[in-house]
């Protein structure tokens, strides 16, 4: 959701008519410093998914090979 949001907003500043001629990397610095709690938000979700789907991996690995934990 956090890294939705951020896309939602970096379309908001785009497609804002103060910012034409903005290259991504401006655009991509100014939702940033607008909307930094929405970036630790994202970075927490994926570095947490990453051992949640190693997790799932595990366990459907040892379901497969009729293994319990």
């Amino acid at each position: 959701m956090c890294i939705a949001n951020l896309a939602m907003h970096f379309e908001e500043v785009q497609d804002d008519p103060a910012n034409i001629g903005l290259n991504g990397g401006e655009i991509f610095y100014k939702v940033f410093s607008q909307y930094w709690a929405s970036l630790i938000g994202g970075f927490i979700a994926v570095l947490f998914s990453i051992f949640v789907f190693g997790l799932c991996g595990f366990h459907t690995y040892l379901i497969n090979r009729n293994l319990t934990t």
